[in-house]
């Protein structure tokens, strides 16, 4: 949901109610007001991810991810403390807020998490995000890790930074630029999106992808270090 513009400097969200997700949108230092239809909000611009990107060549530079990721993660947090979460994101689901601040403005996807999963119950259409769990769902109902959305987040990151796909020769070389031991005995559990984080390896950014893109739910944190 692109926020309506009222005046210059000024926007507002409108929705049918004020619930879980409305609350964790990160907007305490530009909130002015918000009642049970609207939240009104200080700022110079606001623009869809979309928009932003197209300002950016297509590829974000290494600050923006930065600001991108650490951004809608702490949104995520802030959802999984209500019990709720999101399994995957799409580029339409975010907006930027003056060139730094990244939300997601999407309630549609919002599911319940009980003891630590969610319940998918309905089909996606696989938009290059899903984590490894979410692909692999054959029959529904199924129950996948409330960690999904994580590795989504993670891996939209990472196609934001590089705007291109794997080639199977980059697969094949594996983590050539990280370490002499085969990728496939050291990282057989790191999704290879990775593998297209090269050039901010043993970056602070880096390694907080790298936690999130854990083919295993379990071992998928958020950090920054």
């Amino acid at each position: 949901m692109i926020p309506v513009k009222l005046k210059s400097g000024k926007y507002k969200f409108v929705f049918e109610k004020y619930n879980d997700f409305w609350s964790s949108l990160p907007l305490d230092e530009i909130l002015e007001k918000k009642t049970k239809k609207e939240i009104i909000f200080n700022a110079r611009n606001v623009k869809s991810l979309k928009d932003f990107m197209k300002k950016r060549g297509g590829r974000m530079t290494y600050d923006d991810c930065f600001y991108f990721f650490k951004g809608v993660t702490k949104q995520l947090k802030a959802l999984e403390k209500k019990d709720i979460t999101i399994p995957f994101f799409s580029i339409s689901d975010i907006i930027v807020i003056d060139d730094k601040l990244f939300l997601c403005a999407n309630e549609n996807n919002v599911l319940d998490i009980e003891d630590d999963l969610i319940v998918i119950d309905k089909p996606y259409q696989n938009n290059g995000f899903f984590s490894p769990e979410l692909e692999e769902i054959t029959d529904l109902p199924s129950k996948i890790s409330h960690k999904s959305g994580l590795f989504s987040l993670a891996a939209m990151a990472t196609s934001l930074l590089n705007n291109k796909k794997l080639t199977e020769k980059e697969i094949e070389n594996g983590f050539y630029w990280k370490t002499q031991t085969p990728p496939k005995q050291t990282y057989e559990n790191l999704s290879n999106k990775a593998l297209l984080l090269d050039l901010i390896f043993n970056t602070e950014l880096y390694w907080a992808l790298e936690r999130c893109l854990d083919k295993n739910p379990e071992d998928r944190y958020y950090f920054f270090i």
